[in-house]
């Protein structure tokens, strides 16, 4: 029993075990919405904007919305029942795998428990088991993995001290439907979110969005130039958006797989290292044809980053990269003439796709503090998935002096697909906090308390970290 005479955790398992008293029921079952019936397909891991195909073999963990959705359910079945029996597919080890960090969340923003006291009362078992890496194609050998449950669990209860997620938003089925829909909406209309709210937001970039065949996303980058302009997506995006020529950014010759391949068409990869790690975006609709079909409420993404409090924007991918549109990307000016601050930090999407340590080194030095009065900083490549979160994640690590495998575990959930390659993975865990991130970066080290005060949820709610209740499981 997890939870003693209330909760008992019976994973693998289709019925309660032989003299439950209580309801029992299929953990990912609680993942719906109560005004979705039973008839409703269970929960599955998904990206938004790409095929269930293109996402492989991996297979979770769940995003923000799926977990915030059980623990809403799993709390008002134990209130209506008084004593649950949680179960997982017979012989389904991933769907125990994420069953379990479901129920780690469960323990922690409803019940207070620490991560040591879940280990205890679920089993180490459960909490040694891993995750397949993002994106791992079914073509290739599995890599190893490296993300545990536990890595997970960490991420939540660094996420709850820091006050990123408030258990408040799960007080009542209007409250986690609001926090559920707004992070899903922010995924579809604008491939974007929060990794730490109110200071470091991750996405693609905004022209594959913008292009992006999908009526839910959003058509011009920039502000019309006058509030009664009308023109179409072509003009909004070429013309007010000023897309700059493939050579503006593109991969320097030496640099491609392919020295002698035109622009925009680089070779097939030699080998796996040498492969674009991030899937791509499909662009089946001539861009010119776009206008009628787009949604006509979703602000330009300028607008949508004022509104969020963003003033500095960090680029990571090239122009010319596979997934790119044919058109280019946008012109750094226009961000800079509308007030916002811009800056290149350019990463080859291959070997891995790591940044250098001086790219590293660069982000530390000209992104916002974390203080509320520098700001917010957006931080993009073609995706969204892999060099950006690596970037965001080292400026993360700096600001917070937080663990880079419970980052690892927070950014998994908080943006489904993020960090994409093996490589990427170790290097997250490697860093054990800012020490270790200013070692990497070669500059010098720095102990002393965090620059960065939590100032918001991802609820929207103030932070107010309260005390954590006593986990009954340890009573």
């Amino acid at each position: 029993e997890v939870l003693p005479g209330r909760l008992l955790w019976a994973p693998l398992t289709s019925a309660a075990p032989a003299g439950f008293l209580g309801d029992f029921v299929r953990a990912i079952d609680l993942c719906r919405s109560p005004a979705q019936g039973p008839e409703v397909p269970p929960v599955g891991y998904r990206v938004t904007h790409y095929h269930k195909k293109a996402i492989g073999r991996s297979f979770g963990p769940f995003g923000l919305d799926v977990l915030l959705r059980f623990c809403r359910g799993l709390h008002t079945l134990l209130r209506s029942s008084g004593r649950v029996a949680l179960g997982t597919a017979p012989g389904d080890v991933e769907e125990r795998t994420n069953a379990a960090v479901l129920l780690g969340a469960y323990l922690q923003l409803m019940e207070g428990c620490t991560v040591e006291q879940i280990v205890a009362a679920v089993g180490a078992e459960d909490a040694s088991l891993k995750f397949v890496c993002s994106w791992s194609r079914k073509d290739r050998p599995e890599p190893r993995r490296n993300l545990s449950v536990a890595d997970c669990w960490e991420g939540l209860a660094m996420g709850i001290r820091m006050g990123w997620l408030d258990a408040a938003c799960l007080d009542t089925e209007v409250s986690t439907d609001l926090i559920c829909s707004r992070w899903r909406e922010w995924v579809a209309t604008y491939d974007c979110c929060w990794i730490i709210p109110g200071f470091i937001m991750v996405g693609a970039d905004p022209v594959t969005t913008a292009t992006d065949p999908n009526p839910a996303t959003f058509t011009a980058v920039f502000p019309p130039l006058h509030p009664d302009d009308t023109r179409s997506l072509q003009d909004s995006v070429s013309c007010v958006g000023e897309m700059s020529p493939v050579s503006e950014y593109s991969v320097p010759l030496e640099k491609r797989l392919d020295p002698t391949e035109p622009l925009g068409r680089p070779s097939p990869p030699k080998s796996e290292v040498d492969s674009v790690a991030t899937v791509c975006k499909e662009y089946n609709i001539a861009l010119g044809t776009l206008a009628k079909d787009k949604e006509k409420g979703a602000f330009d993404f300028v607008t949508f980053l004022r509104n969020a409090g963003v003033s500095t924007i960090v680029r990571t991918n090239y122009a010319n990269e596979p997934g790119m549109p044919k058109s280019g990307g946008y012109v750094s000016a226009k961000f800079k003439a509308h007030g916002m601050a811009h800056h290149d930090i350019f990463i080859l999407d291959t070997h891995g796709g790591l940044p250098k340590r001086s790219d590293v080194g660069k982000a530390l030095h000209v992104c916002p503090s974390g203080k509320p009065s520098g700001g917010a900083v957006y931080v993009h490549c073609k995706g969204g998935f892999g060099r950006s979160i690596m970037l965001a994640c080292c400026l993360a690590i700096d600001r917070l002096d937080v663990s880079g495998s419970a980052l690892l575990g927070w950014v998994r959930m908080v943006r489904p697909g993020t960090v994409n390659t093996p490589q990427q993975e170790l290097l997250l865990q490697s860093f054990r906090g800012r020490r270790d991130v200013r070692r990497f970066a070669g500059l010098r080290t720095q102990d002393g308390p965090s620059e960065l005060c939590a100032s918001a949820s991802l609820s929207g709610r103030p932070s107010d970290a309260a005390s954590p209740k006593q986990c009954c499981a340890m009573q």
